[in-house]
């Protein structure tokens, strides 16, 4: 039976070399629930206080085996409540919102962080607190 097993690794293996098959993360998702995503909802990155909230919360996202699904809705705030309906559906294991009363209308699942523009803090210090929620890194 070990020599039938070990075949059939072989076989398998030369199919998925043969047919260059990659993981679909989003098939994937759907038996796992978890997208390894997160979703982030800002105002502008023409702003420098949000497009360093981006680099830096993709950064140590990346650094966590998580991706960054980005949406901008400037200013509009019905194009904001639709993007983080959008972000929330889309399955994102997180979502970063810049506005607190565009979360108040979806359940705290999958788990909201609500950055705010607070003088003296930094990019950086919010990227490390959307890290104190995480779980830790997704399992590959």
């Amino acid at each position: 039976m070990g020599g039938e097993w070990k075949e059939n690794i072989a076989s398998i293996r030369s199919a998925i070399a043969r047919l260059d098959y990659r993981v679909n993360p989003i098939a994937r998702s759907l038996k796992t629930r978890r997208s390894h995503s997160v979703g982030i909802l800002l105002p502008s990155l023409a702003a420098p206080f949000f497009s360093s909230v981006f680099m830096a919360s993709d950064r140590v996202l990346r650094e966590r085996g998580y991706h960054s699904m980005i949406s901008c809705y400037y200013a509009d705030h019905g194009l904001e409540r639709d993007y983080l309906s959008y972000l929330m559906n889309a399955g994102a294991d997180r979502a970063m919102a810049e506005r607190m009363d565009a979360m108040f209308s979806f359940r705290t699942e999958p788990p909201l962080i609500y950055l705010d523009t607070v003088d003296g803090d930094t990019p950086a210090r919010r990227a490390t607190s959307l890290m104190v929620v995480m779980e830790g890194s997704p399992s590959n």
